[in-house]
């Protein structure tokens, strides 16, 4: 049996008109295992989240962590570590008071509490700060106090829902590598909400992408990269090139287009970005499938309005039988 089940869980709330926020929702986590959940806004990943953490009542279904059925389990008797985008430390707190929080709860011994708030100040690369007042921290450093204080008391399921959201782009990458590394040395399993695909590509061992309260999709992210089930996850996994053609859509990665003066296709450039040493071109076809976008990579320089010619692997293409792209919930 996995460590974490949910089997064909359902919430909803008994609004006017009914909203079904998760719709018989079924994922396993291994033991040790780091799952990523992902979705547009609105499409239940942090009810998810919440439902296991017990503060969303589950309509149907059974959620069973280690093989407990946690029906009628309060939160704090769930033995969980929970990381919030907010962190929401205790402001009156020292550094190494918030991150004893839990240990004190579960009255343990001072000396005990001592040695484990500086073994984890160690690993979160914080040593020296125990006597630091929270208003004395930067972004990213209430964030490893925040997660040290979450593993503190050893959970079984570490949970954290947007926990680098707040964070701007450079600092959330390092995070999110320093992050999986803290979890890994900590040998803990993690459920993991974020509405950003890179991170949880970064941060997962597996991802599971959700649509309106439904699993659209699970795997590793590789697979779901490579073999994206549908149209809308290619979307939300950033795929651009989705060609309609009848009944289907074809998928052609950006690495598998190439610029090509013989090329049996042509498109008008519309927007040239330079990302990470490279050009990134978003081109209009002008040809025989004039509603397609193409983007591409490529080391030589193009200009809006430029007419181009380029082919592509054909072998690199997917075939997904659904044209009709799902809502983004907003």
């Amino acid at each position: 049996m996995s460590f974490l089940t949910l089997e064909q869980v359902t919430v909803r709330y008994e609004s006017d008109p009914v909203v079904v926020a998760l719709d018989d929702v079924s994922i396993e986590v291994e033991a040790g295992e780091v799952v990523a959940v992902v979705g547009p806004s609105g499409c239940g990943k942090s009810t998810m989240l919440r439902a296991v953490a017990g503060l969303e009542p589950v309509g149907s279904g059974r959620i069973l962590l280690d093989g407990q059925d946690l029906a009628g389990v309060p939160t704090h008797h769930r033995d969980l570590g929970l990381m919030f985008q907010d962190h929401v430390l205790f402001p009156h707190l020292s550094v190494a008071d918030n991150i004893g929080f839990g240990l004190r709860m579960k009255n343990q011994a001072t000396s005990e509490q001592s040695a484990r708030v500086l073994e984890l100040l160690d690993l979160v690369g914080l040593s020296g700060f125990a006597d630091r007042t929270v208003d004395q921290l930067s972004g990213g450093e209430a964030q490893r106090v925040a997660l040290a204080r979450a593993v503190a008391p050893s959970p079984r399921l570490l949970m954290l829902d947007e926990p680098l959201g707040s964070l701007d782009r450079l600092l959330r990458e390092q995070l999110t590598g320093d992050l999986r590394r803290l979890i890994d040395q900590l040998g803990v399993t993690a459920l993991h909400v974020t509405h950003d695909q890179v991170e949880a590509f970064a941060l997962a061992d597996r991802v599971v992408v959700m649509c309106d309260g439904r699993v659209a999709q699970v795997g590793s992210p590789s697979e779901l990269w490579h073999q994206p089930a549908s149209v809308f996850v290619a979307e939300f996994l950033g795929h651009p090139n989705l060609w309609v053609r009848g009944d289907d859509t074809l998928l052609v990665p950006v690495d598998a287009v190439h610029l090509d003066h013989s090329g049996s296709r042509s498109a008008v450039v519309d927007l040239v970005e330079f990302r990470e040493g490279r050009f990134r071109v978003s081109a209009r076809s002008d040809d025989d499938h004039p509603g397609d976008t193409v983007v591409f990579e490529t080391d030589a320089a193009c200009v809006v309005g430029q007419n181009i010619r380029f082919g592509f692997d054909a072998q690199q293409t997917q075939t997904l039988g659904r044209t009709v792209r799902q809502p983004k919930m907003s």
